[in-house]
């Protein structure tokens, strides 16, 4: 399976320097989840990260773009839904503790992230500052790393479990996410992550491809939320986010996600069962 993997993945740079917008796919903008947020009735208001480094509009011009922060509305139920989502999402602090993204649950007291979260060098070494915060509805807990079981830099996955916040462990407030691992393609997706270590935002796309072991959406995505999930439409997390696209608009403006039935294959071979027998894959 490993040499599956291998000749199907091709180079995935992490284009941690750029932006990616496509304003014909995007269904919704990229958004604070808990930050922000007025409420009327059965609409909210909220506000999107600003994002004022300017970048390569798209593949074609040299004309650029900057992405201020922005306020938009949206039907409370759409919000409401993210946010229980985001019951699964967590921000991630790295092993070295110098920076930030994103990591989800996958049960038991496990947690899915990159790889270049875990350690920028791809490095599986020991737990030292790897630690996650639930969002404000699970009571913002911090749970640090007892254990990374594994990790493949090809798939830019670890697999990591947390230690009980004071006497909680995670499974006792962390509501088991649906993960499917059937590949999809031409889905509308959403996406989760913690954008800037700025706290948990979400977007929300049309169209998904599938090619070798990636998916390619357009849902926006930025630094910080390498390592988060990514959702089809009924909220089912399908990959894992792991690189945003060169440019914001034209046929190359794509974002970057692993699926997770090679994530699945990766843990069936080098994991033990008494572990896969907890998770939700």
């Amino acid at each position: 399976m490993k040499i599956l993997i291998l000749s199907l993945l091709f180079a995935a740079p992490l284009f941690a320097g750029q932006k990616s917008l496509n304003e014909d796919n995007v269904l919704t903008h990229l958004h604070f989840l808990y930050k922000s947020v007025k409420i009327k009735g059965s609409i909210a208001t909220v506000k999107g990260p600003k994002l004022s480094k300017k970048v390569g509009l798209n593949e074609e011009t040299s004309e650029s773009f900057s992405f201020r922060k922005r306020k938009f509305e949206m039907p409370l139920g759409e919000l409401n839904f993210e946010k229980k989502l985001a019951h699964n999402t967590y921000k991630a602090v790295s092993n070295s503790g110098m920076s930030v993204g994103t990591a989800f649950y996958v049960g038991g007291e496990f947690i899915l992230t990159n790889f270049h979260v875990w350690n920028n060098e791809y490095i599986m070494d020991a737990c030292d500052k790897f630690k996650i915060t639930t969002n404000p509805d699970l009571g913002n807990k911090r749970f640090s790393c007892k254990k990374v079981h594994h990790c493949v830099k090809e798939l830019d996955f670890c697999l990591v479990e947390v230690k009980p916040s004071g006497n909680t462990p995670l499974s006792k407030i962390a509501h088991a996410p649906n993960l499917k691992t059937a590949i999809e393609e031409n889905q509308v997706i959403r996406l989760i992550g913690n954008v800037k270590g700025n706290g948990l935002q979400a977007s929300k796309g049309r169209g998904l491809i599938h090619k070798g072991t990636r998916y390619f959406h357009q849902a926006p995505l930025f630094k910080g939320a390498s390592g988060g999930p990514l959702f089809n439409e009924a909220g089912e997390v399908i990959a894992i986010n792991y690189a945003e696209s060169r440019v914001l608009r034209g046929s190359k403006a794509r974002n970057y996600a692993i699926p997770l039935i090679y994530v699945l294959q990766e843990l069936e071979e080098n994991v033990d069962q008494s572990i896969l027998d907890q998770l939700a894959l």
